[in-house]
């Protein structure tokens, strides 16, 4: 296509221009089958690009598992941002691509994609020594009609969900960076216990598995002092949620209203269907 509308001596311009601006994703992975009247389409040896714009609609299908959720509402989320974020997430996806790694599912409005677990410092001799790589998982990436990102990662895979909401955290900030000129504003959520509670909440909680040791990555939010630096701090940070002293330390029934939401609040204008993607071996183990 290229080739037709350009001249060949534009063409490197033109993909250095849609690459800076994320409208050209390398795509590492084996070329999609193409159909046209029932008949393959051979597609040319070269270098593959995902088009991030021409990305097919298809109703959402995820797993319940762990959620996350980065709310843009306050501003919005312009058209285009998802996608490039979805097609970044591919690119991540490819580097440490092999025969196990399958190609991600990506649509308009969601996406699947795989990942592979960092191996900690402890566990790399471990991995060498019996030749074992670093365990698969994947995550799911889904857009609201109302300025939303909800990030899933199942049950099975929750040991890699601190890693994988680091991975679409810097990839979101990446975005903002080199093509929003630093222009959007969010806020993150996690779940729990059938409500979601803020980025500040999620750190004072401890929740796990995102927040055990992970810091902040959002400078919206207030900055969080770490439990471990004594009572005031701690006590700041209570004041801050609008915990009572005689509140539990885990206690969400009383956060303010700034820092809770319920469920239906958080993902009323998500469309969704849930699925069960456990085989049989799964839930038999």
């Amino acid at each position: 296509l290229m080739s037709t509308l350009w001249n060949p001596k534009e063409i490197p311009f033109l993909e250095d221009f849609l690459r800076q601006t994320m409208h050209l994703i390398p795509w590492e992975f084996e070329p999609p089958v193409v159909m046209i009247k029932d008949a393959t389409v051979e597609i040319p040896s070269g270098p593959l690009y995902l088009v991030t714009s021409l990305l097919k609609n298809k109703g959402a299908r995820v797993p319940y598992g762990k959620r996350c959720l980065f709310d843009f509402s306050d501003k919005f989320l312009p058209d285009g941002v998802f996608q490039s974020l979805l097609g970044l997430c591919a690119l991540e996806a490819s580097s440490s691509m092999d025969d196990e790694i399958t190609a991600p599912e990506l649509y308009r409005t969601w996406g699947k994609i795989p990942f592979r677990s960092k191996a900690k410092v402890g566990e790399i001799q471990e991995l060498s020594e019996s030749n074992d790589s670093a365990p698969i998982g994947a995550f799911y990436l889904v857009q609201s009609t109302g300025d939303k990102i909800l990030l899933i990662v199942e049950e099975k895979h929750s040991s890699m969900a601190k890693q994988i909401f680091n991975l679409v955290s810097e990839l979101i900030q990446q975005i903002n960076t080199q093509t929003m000129n630093g222009k959007l504003e969010w806020t993150v959520w996690f779940e729990r216990i059938h409500k979601y509670i803020s980025e500040t909440a999620a750190k004072y909680f401890n929740q796990a598995p995102w927040y055990s040791e992970m810091e902040l990555t959002n400078a919206k939010d207030e900055p969080v002092a770490d439990q471990n630096q004594g009572s005031d701090s701690k006590n700041e940070v209570k004041a801050l949620l609008g915990l009572e002293d005689s509140d539990a330390d885990d206690d969400i029934d009383h956060l303010n209203e700034e820092n809770v939401r319920t469920s239906g609040e958080a993902l009323d204008d998500f469309l969704l269907a849930e699925v069960v993607r456990e085989s049989a071996a799964d839930l038999s183990s």
